[in-house]
């Protein structure tokens, strides 16, 4: 059973994403946002394939304006991989879940 999605806000993330010496990707979305959701549920058939390597998170945009806003985050679906509690990688859209895997592996070799 893959890894537990963790569900970032404004008050969590700092707590969750900034603390440990872990690789997170961290997706950017909005429930209004159909592309979002695509995304998504590329992710998630991807986390199996990424687990132990890469922890899984979502920030609710709509919840997290402030992160995002820290970020630049503008446009959705945006994914930001962070290592050791920088942000490392940011790409925003994507076509196909080869895309979000290509981003994944490419985030994992920097």
């Amino acid at each position: 059973m893959p890894q537990e999605t963790l569900m970032l806000d404004d008050r969590n993330f700092d707590t969750e994403v900034m603390r440990g010496n872990t690789t997170i990707l961290v997706q950017f979305w909005a429930p209004w946002c159909e592309p979002c959701h695509q995304v998504s549920s590329y992710v998630e058939e991807l986390a199996a394939e990424f687990e132990g390597r890469v922890v899984m998170a979502r920030l609710n945009t709509d919840h997290g304006d402030i992160i995002a806003g820290r970020y630049k985050v503008t446009n959705i679906p945006a994914l930001i991989m962070f290592k050791n509690g920088k942000d490392v990688y940011k790409k925003v859209g994507f076509p196909d879940k080869k895309a979000v895997s290509d981003f994944i592996y490419g985030g994992l070799d920097l």
